[in-house]
């Protein structure tokens, strides 16, 4: 994803709140990973993290960007339900599958933006898309010239991976 400045914008300060954005959205499903969590309390992190990222993100990238990164279909559609309205295990698994994507699409954004500000892409050593401790992804890097590409339960996604 390629991610749009406001006006005045500064990519160096849009960066860091994407990596923040990006690190808060792994702990926030690294949390909901714990299976002693009740719905309640997994659907209560995931509502501060959309708050957090929301707060870190509004001045550095375009409403759209927000709204394409952080307040989507399915945050909506998970901020407007009533506590026990799922069962747990769907809950989990709705809250889940929100956070991965949006730890996806924060990493893709940080890639693509820190490749534009550098000239360059950003190395592996010193920051990486790819959740790199979720026992549900499995992560495969090929060569600098093929797409890497990983999977969840829940849905598999492709990108390409500039550094070998």
């Amino acid at each position: 994803m390629l991610v749009k400045l406001p006006p005045g914008g500064n990519r160096e300060n849009a960066l860091q709140a994407l990596q923040e954005a990006y690190s808060r959205a792994s702990e926030a499903r690294r949390s909901n990973e714990n299976s002693a969590l009740r719905p309640q309390q997994r659907h209560s992190i995931y509502l501060q993290w959309v708050d957090s990222a929301v707060y870190l993100l509004r001045h550095h990238i375009s409403a759209a960007d927000l709204n394409d990164l952080v307040l989507t279909k399915r945050y909506w559609t998970l901020q407007s339900m009533v506590w026990g309205s799922l069962p747990s295990d769907r809950m989990r698994d709705l809250v889940l599958t929100e956070l991965e994507e949006r730890e996806l699409g924060l990493g893709l954004a940080v890639q693509r933006l820190g490749s534009r500000s550098n000239a360059g892409y950003v190395r592996a050593s010193s920051w990486c898309p790819i959740p790199a401790s979720s026992s549900s992804m499995t992560t495969s890097l090929k060569t600098s010239t093929s797409p890497a590409s990983f999977t969840s339960e829940r849905s598999p996604f492709t990108w390409w991976c500039p550094w070998s």
